[in-house]
């Protein structure tokens, strides 16, 4: 080959990779916010997982451009109080609490008086999401209803609320929402609104199950990697919901109890099921059967598991998706369902049922941002999904500041770690663990020491992301930087969308 025919081929190859990259980026990577707009109509989302913002999007598409699409906090008194229509899309998170992109709002609403503020020229309505499952039931929707309703808004509706246990009742509901946007003069379909709250399901398989932490005095942590599908797309920082199953044995004891073989055939809406096979997927523990119904149609009226959510933990790779799984163990001793079925119970190539939340509030910044990556634990698997992201497509530099127990056996994704340090993109990386003799912290308490090196980052336009548990780490965390830079710093930080949070 030829000096001129080298230089072609080397020029090749580059423009390939940076089509490659721009690829990953604009696919895979964080989508910049619409900003706030006030004007006739604004539709507004407070979402953690993604459900209520992908709903908000659907209708703010709807409107074909006569409407303003921004999240919760970005709602400020003067935009209501220029506001002629409004519509929320409110989830509830935690226990009964906002979303950390609607938190904000409810706190300044809460501080505003009648007599300061007059919304009588705004008429809005609360699209509440929620899980009947859990006490506080849209408790979020139903506090901004009535505080907007108090400041003299008026509702278009009561709030409409939609329930994710009861897909029946969460139709009907969208049909409230159809009916609502189409009196306003939108399109808004409920079947297609349906698909964005139960995202289409993908049969994958488990490839590797590798325990991260031997010996750790801490509960096993897995890592698990699963064959993707060929139509399955994600992005760093969005969730990967799963459909566990309940192990064989467990199945094999409830028929042996109900007098059927596993072979027994359930009949469900024209299709047949083996008995094991529907009982592995349905809702325990079960309900007493009444004495007069056959058992397989009592089966047959089982409502089916609820899925389980895990934050990926790998950037996207059209080969497998990855996820780290922390075994969970109930009072009785015995490991939860999805933790022990993923980390024990499911044998290698064993097919199970994923989907995929687009979770776009965490996706990762732009690579001219530094990324400040804060977790502990499982949570580990969001910060590696960022730091493999910033990787693929280069740019400013991470630093991770991560804790666990012991020092000699949690030291999860370690030679990984170690190789991104060399190549500079884990530029500073902290690991303080909390059974470490005198040298025992916490991430918030490392972070409290590192206050300098963070208002250094934050100068840079550093984005801050954490990902772990919500009590302990995730509080802790947020108070350390609420004494570092100041509640009105911090909020401000977090409405420009450079604090995002993915706890729980």
């Amino acid at each position: 080959m030829g000096e001129l025919e080298r230089i072609a081929l080397a020029a090749m190859l580059a423009l390939l990779f940076l089509l490659f990259t721009w690829f990953c980026y604009h696919r895979h990577g964080w989508r910049p916010r619409r900003k706030a707009v006030s004007g006739n109509l604004v539709i507004a989302y407070a979402s953690q997982s993604g459900r209520s913002h992908a709903l908000a999007e659907q209708c703010w598409r709807g409107f074909e451009g006569r409407a303003s699409l921004i999240n919760v906090n970005q709602l400020s008194p003067q935009t209501l109080s220029q506001t002629r229509q409004l519509l929320i899309f409110a989830s509830t998170y935690g226990e009964g609490e906002a979303p950390d992109n609607g938190a904000l709002f409810e706190k300044n609403l809460a501080k505003q008086s009648n007599a300061e503020w007059n919304f009588a020229s705004t008429e809005y309505a609360v699209i509440a999401l929620g899980d009947s499952y859990y006490t506080d039931f849209c408790a979020y929707g139903y506090r901004v209803h009535s505080v907007l309703e108090r400041l003299e808004a008026r509702p278009l509706a009561q709030c409409i609320t939609l329930d994710a246990s009861k897909p029946e009742q969460e139709q009907a509901a969208l049909l409230q929402v159809q009916r609502l946007v189409h009196s306003m003069g939108g399109n808004f379909i409920a079947d297609s609104a349906e698909h964005n709250l139960i995202p289409e399901r993908h049969t994958v398989s488990l490839l590797k199950r590798k325990r991260l932490n031997p010996k750790s005095p801490g509960a096993p942590l897995y890592h698990l990697q699963l064959t993707s599908a060929p139509d399955l797309s994600y992005s760093a920082g969005d969730i990967a919901e799963v459909f566990p199953r309940h192990n064989q044995r467990t199945c094999q004891q409830q028929l042996a109890q109900l007098g059927l073989s596993e072979t027994a055939v359930i009949s469900v809406q024209e299709k047949t099921y083996n008995a094991i096979e529907w009982l592995a997927t349905r809702q325990w523990p079960l309900p007493d059967k009444p004495a007069d119904i056959a058992p397989e149609k009592w089966l047959a009226e089982l409502p089916e598991v609820a899925p389980r959510q895990y934050t990926i933990a790998n950037a996207f790779d059209c080969a497998n998706l990855q996820l780290v799984v922390r075994q969970q163990v109930n009072q009785q001793g015995e490991l939860g369902l999805a933790s022990g079925w993923l980390t024990e119970h499911m044998q290698l190539d064993e097919k199970l049922e994923i989907s995929v939340l687009d979770n776009q509030e965490f996706h990762t910044p732009p690579p001219a941002q530094p990324l400040i990556l804060i977790g502990n634990g499982s949570g580990i698997a969001g910060l590696r999904a960022h730091w493999q992201q910033r990787a693929r497509t280069g740019g400013e530099p991470v630093w991770l500041l991560y804790g666990e127990r012991d020092p000699h056996s949690d030291k999860p994704f370690a030679d990984e770690c170690a190789e991104l340090k060399a190549q500079g993109v884990l530029q500073q990386i902290d690991l303080v663990y909390s059974r470490n003799g005198e040298h025992s912290q916490y991430v918030q308490d490392r972070l409290l020491q590192r206050g300098e090196l963070l208002q250094q980052w934050l100068q840079n336009d550093a984005c801050i992301y954490v990902c772990g548990s919500r009590v302990g780490m995730g509080q802790g965390v947020h108070s350390a930087l609420q004494s570092l830079l100041g509640e009105e710093r911090l909020q401000q930080l977090q409405a420009d969308g450079r604090y995002r949070r993915d706890v729980y």
